[in-house]
């Protein structure tokens, strides 16, 4: 009887094993994808503005009719991914394996574009940006904990932010102790952070610092608690 007991427990632990490890790889598949999209939506948004036409009559460029047909099917997937169910995640991530991939290249291309690179030879270019301007300033300044002097590392800011204050992030919506708390106060606070070291397309990073910020403090959702309540009767006199 001890035996099959022991059995017993060896198999639901390995089950619970087994579950919680499926779990993590799916969390972290989540966040690869969800990365994936965010940069290519805001790749969108610039093609959006820097592709529109200027005249009724002009030819639509191709990366302008992309922007138009992909933006908002992005959004949604991003929507899906950050509070969509287990299910819901894990059948889009299947189903989008081989569009995330294309991505991914379609991203890289568009940077190497820009740095003027080429498969043939690379050439090493330092351009004179405002980011590098700040990077210059920063030597005699002391370096928060999530800057490097180049580059902002999101999960050393997520936890920056957690010190201050415990947040949670349900269905979508952040939630401190005592309220929900709206988008726009929350990008507030991320801008009031980074301002000072990061300065180049500064929207669109507080943008996606909010986004992976909800993917980081994603849970689920509060249990409901019953309470029985006793109804009683005066006579009225």
């Amino acid at each position: 009887m001890k035996n099959t007991k022991a059995i017993t427990r060896r198999k639901i632990t390995k089950i619970k094993t087994k579950e919680t490890d499926t779990g993590s790889i799916l969390s972290r598949t989540t966040d690869s994808v969800f990365r994936v999209y965010s940069d290519y939506l805001h790749l969108l948004k610039k093609w959006k503005v820097d592709y529109a036409p200027r005249i009724e009559d002009d030819d639509w460029h191709p990366l302008f009719v992309e922007a138009m047909e992909k933006y908002t099917l992005i959004e949604y997937k991003m929507d899906v991914l950050l509070s969509g169910s287990l299910e819901d995640r894990a059948r889009l991530i299947l189903d989008c394996q081989e569009e995330v991939k294309n991505i991914e290249q379609r991203i890289k291309e568009e940077s190497a574009g820009r740095c003027g690179c080429t498969s043939g030879s690379i050439t090493k270019i330092e351009e004179v940006t405002e980011e590098t301007q700040v990077e210059k300033n920063l030597p005699r300044m002391e370096l928060p904990i999530w800057f490097d002097g180049k580059q902002i590392n999101e999960i050393l800011l997520y936890q920056t932010i957690l010190q201050q204050h415990e947040i949670k992030c349900i269905n979508g919506v952040l939630y401190d102790i005592d309220r929900s708390i709206p988008n726009d106060e929350m990008e507030k606070e991320i801008l009031d952070i980074i301002e000072h070291y990061w300065t180049s397309g500064i929207s669109a990073k507080v943008t996606a610092v909010l986004s992976g910020f909800k993917m980081y403090t994603r849970s689920d959702p509060l249990p409901i608690k019953r309470t029985g309540f006793i109804l009683r009767m005066e006579p009225i006199l």
